[in-house]
């Protein structure tokens, strides 16, 4: 798997072209990408940070077709204030 162009596509040697399995449309500023090894589940984290944009602090859980299963997070990433164990900020390698 592979983050281009805003989405996340599938490569394989038997395929001519990469194929789309999450589109740009379902992710802003997608940034890093992990597959769980068990259940093929893709984990995306996005970061708009990276990208200038508005506050994005979230991983997305999909399904190998591209499903969406859950949301990490908060689309504005975690406040300022009171500790919420459910926000994410600062996504970091």
């Amino acid at each position: 798997y592979v983050i281009s162009e805003g989405a996340v596509k599938s490569l394989t040697r038997a395929a001519k072209t990469p194929l789309v399995v999450i589109p740009a449309s379902a992710l802003v500023s997608p940034w890093r990408i992990s597959v769980d090894p068990a259940t093929g589940d893709l984990f995306v984290a996005e970061n708009s940070d990276k990208a200038g944009g508005a506050a994005r602090h979230q991983v997305k859980q999909f399904r190998k077709n591209g499903a969406l299963i859950r949301t990490f997070g908060r689309a504005d990433g975690r406040q300022q204030g009171a500790y919420v164990n459910t926000d994410v900020r600062g996504i970091v390698d």
